[in-house]
């Protein structure tokens, strides 16, 4: 078999995009903790679990969490979010158990159950938070720990790499007046945003892989003209596309940025021009010219006609029905969206390929910001470094463990990672190239499989299974093969030129005026992509930005980044 070998890149930072929570009102932050710390013969063994990274607790310790559950969290039979792999795994290792004062799904619903939390004052020993809003507020009324101290005793070595490897921006993140008030979730870049292909298509009408955006247009031109899923005139999707964000998020599912990078636009960013001054990437020039290439494939037809209307479930639907040609993503394409593209097309095969490069074969792109969410401590929790030492646990011990049998039974139910009690992802750039790298050694012959983790064990039964039989149509070994060896090769071996953006955070105008200000942005980025209204609106979008608001915070953003 042909080995892919790949280059490191640049890191850059994954999906961040800043959240406003309108949450108000503090009550008592004062709680009892649901244990206290013991002295006399066991006080030693407190203070080490207390000053060490991987010390168990010498009796169990019982936290209160808000927890953030999953749609289909998948469990086995009698597992819960207080009682599965991960928390017995964690038990075993700390001697911790977690009681959940609140769960609640992902996203608004979660983002109510801690508005409430904090309105009333009743706060989980730990929760996870997910804007730099709602944990300024916490900050602010003092209803959480400094874990300063905790972080620099308990947070491992693996951790702190991590850590590290970001130059400071994922701590800068949660640090306020020089003291670290959260723990902040960072995670990697994802190499080069990718468009992936149906290559039976490709193979059908005798086309190349596209390698510039005109090689693209003529590919989706000709997947929506002569129809190769035989789906019936004027039924086949070139690009699939929903108005769920199209920008902001590089390399992430449906965002249209790994485009928009050809022209060195920079959607939902703060950047800084060659003199200092800082702008707004949405409003900028070359946003314009990005627009009018999009409004045209949209007028063309080559991007989804109903993409307005489309939310994402609706949009992942026509990938999986076999509808649409090609989505925007990322090297984990095979693992999302495309399980039920293969489950339900059986023949269906799928391809990346790197589009929107520079004359010398680079791709333009930002760095994210590294930090979605944070993991916050109740102010008055007598073990705050506990939150820490379970990250330890879930974000690199869990991942590498080559033993625990709670580690093997969780994979082989494909119980999801959202299940862990601590939900945030702490992951450095290097991490993907070495489970690859791993993956591909077995293969390979050059280590034993029973040396990998039990996490990469999965994925190289799927690669050899594969190789033993590239006529498969069972769903991991495709899945792993396409990811492995189609997916990070594809995403890792491009040269990407990352722009780091001026800032991430929030400004006090932006808590006023910055719904209003980014309603105007999407509506209008639609609208110009749906050809509803002219290219040229854009300039009148511009104006009414920068009068309503935008002048304003980009002045503050200018001060807090002078300041910094």
């Amino acid at each position: 078999m042909k080995r892919k070998y790949l280059k490191k890149v640049v890191s850059a930072a994954l999906i961040g995009t800043l959240v406003v929570s309108a949450v108000s009102g503090c009550g008592n932050s004062e709680k009892e903790s649901t244990d206290s710390k013991k002295t006399g013969e066991n006080s030693e063994a407190w203070e080490k679990a207390a000053t060490d990274p991987f010390a168990p607790y010498p009796e169990l310790v019982t936290y209160t969490l808000g927890k953030d559950t999953q749609a289909s969290p998948n469990f086995p039979e009698g597992d819960s979010y207080e009682n599965n792999g991960y928390t017995r795994y964690l038990k075993n290792k700390l001697n911790v158990q977690n009681k959940n004062e609140f769960e609640a799904q992902g996203g608004d619903d979660y983002d109510r159950k801690v508005s409430l939390a904090i309105t009333s004052g009743e706060l989980p020993d730990i929760m996870t938070v997910s804007n730099i809003a709602t944990l300024k507020q916490l900050v602010e009324n003092d209803l959480v720990e400094d874990l300063t101290e905790s972080y620099e005793k308990c947070a491992s070595d693996a951790i702190k790499e991590i850590y590290d490897s970001f130059d400071g921006r994922a701590l800068e993140n949660a640090t306020f007046d020089g003291k670290l008030m959260a723990i902040p979730s960072a995670t990697p870049g994802i190499g080069a945003g990718l468009v992936w292909l149906r290559q039976d298509w490709l193979d059908a009408l005798n086309l190349e892989g596209p390698k510039t955006l005109e090689d693209l247009e003529h590919v989706l031109e000709e997947f929506v003209t002569k129809d190769p899923g035989g789906n019936g005139e004027g039924k086949t999707i070139g690009l699939a596309a929903s108005e769920k964000g199209l920008f902001g998020n590089y390399g992430a599912l449906n965002s249209m940025d790994s485009v928009f990078g050809h022209f060195k636009a920079y959607p939902k960013q703060w950047m800084k021009d060659e003199k200092g001054n800082v702008y707004y990437g949405s409003t900028a020039p070359e946003m314009k010219e990005a627009l009018s290439v999009m409004a045209d494939w949209y007028k063309k037809g080559l991007i989804d006609p109903q993409m307005a209307t489309r939310d994402t479930d609706d949009m992942i639907s026509t990938i999986s029905g076999g509808q649409a040609g090609a989505f925007l993503g990322a090297w984990y394409g095979p693992d999302y969206p495309l399980p039920d593209s293969y489950k339900l097309e059986g023949g269906s095969k799928w391809k990346p390929y790197v589009v929107a490069q520079n004359d010398d074969g680079s791709v333009n792109a930002y760095n994210l910001n590294p930090t979605t969410n944070y993991v916050v401590v109740r102010k008055g929790f007598e073990h705050p470094e506990l939150a820490i030492k379970i990250l330890n646990q879930e974000c690199w011990e869990f991942i590498n463990d080559t033993e625990s049998e709670d580690v093997k039974n969780i994979l082989d139910n494909d119980v999801d990672r959202g299940t862990r009690p601590l939900n945030i992802e702490i992951q450095d750039f290097e991490h993907i190239l070495r489970n690859d790298q791993e993956i591909m050694d077995a293969i390979d012959g050059k280590i034993a499989p029973e040396d990998l983790s039990a996490e990469n064990k999965i994925s190289y039964e799927g690669c050899k299974q594969y190789f033993e039989n590239e006529a498969t149509t069972e769903l991991i070994p495709i899945i792993e093969h396409e990811k492995w060896y189609e997916g990070v090769p594809a995403g890792f071996n491009a040269t990407v030129n990352y722009e780091q953006p001026a800032f991430y955070g929030q400004t006090d105008g932006m808590k006023r005026l910055w719904t209003n200000l980014e309603k105007l942005e999407d509506e209008t980025m639609l609208k110009i992509i749906t050809n509803v209204e002219p290219v040229d609106s854009f300039d009148e979008y511009v104006e009414t930005w920068k009068s309503t608001g935008g002048d304003q915070i980009t002045k503050e953003v200018q001060e807090e980044v002078d300041n910094k």
